[in-house]
């Protein structure tokens, strides 16, 4: 139960980040699918705030802890800039019964 919420903390600051990024005027989009033995999380907005901490020179306090937190199931984050939006893709490893590392389906 512990990794489940670990993970969902993990999500819930990506999306956090997303949101405040577009303002009221912009669009965070969130999709999941399965990649062979990965399981992948792409939020993507077209706001300039998170756009602007992405293209620097590092992440901010809470992506970092993001990343800690998909470490420990053997996870990753990345971050892309594109076009005017921001793509930060979350990547767990799948288990043997088709659940992500962590408890997440």
């Amino acid at each position: 139960m512990v990794a489940r919420t670990r993970l969902r903390r993990a999500l819930a600051n990506v999306l956090a980040n997303a949101t405040r990024a577009v303002g009221p005027d912009g669009h965070v989009k969130l999709t999941e699918r399965a990649d062979g033995n990965t399981e992948v999380i792409e939020v993507v907005d077209d706001g300039p705030g998170f756009g602007s901490i992405a293209a620097g020179h590092g992440t901010g306090i809470g992506l970092q802890i993001t990343e800690r937190m998909l470490a420990e199931f053997g996870g990753r984050m990345e971050i892309e800039r594109h076009s005017g939006q921001t793509l930060v893709r979350l990547l767990l490893p799948t288990l043997a019964d088709g659940r992500a590392a962590g408890g997440a389906k």
